[in-house]
């Protein structure tokens, strides 16, 4: 599955295209090569990343690409609750700290 680069990578190619080829090729083998996980778990993995990040734009992309490879919407909601989760019991955790 060959993708468009993200905008701040595109930023990188039209300023060191090298650097920026070289970041393409672990991110097509990263995100889009079967490997020992199938792509779509891949994606979804990414997803996760993304949503615990807060990096809205990716969130978005990669849950598009995530439907392309075949996950449900069900799934993505998935990945959203366990997100929520582990992050919502971190931040409990950190405000133990205040104790």
């Amino acid at each position: 599955m060959s993708t468009t680069l993200p905008p701040f990578l595109q930023a990188f190619a039209d300023r060191r295209p090298e650097f920026a080829e070289h970041v393409s090729v672990i991110r097509e083998e990263a995100y889009y090569t079967a490997g020992a996980l199938d792509v779509k778990t891949k994606i979804l993995i990414a997803l996760a990343l993304d949503i615990a990040a807060g990096a809205e734009l990716g969130v978005k992309t990669l849950a598009a690409r995530a439907r392309a490879a075949g996950a449900t919407d069900a799934e993505i909601l998935d990945v959203a609750q366990v997100c929520y989760s582990v992050a919502g019991l971190q931040r409990l955790a950190t405000a133990l700290q205040a104790m």
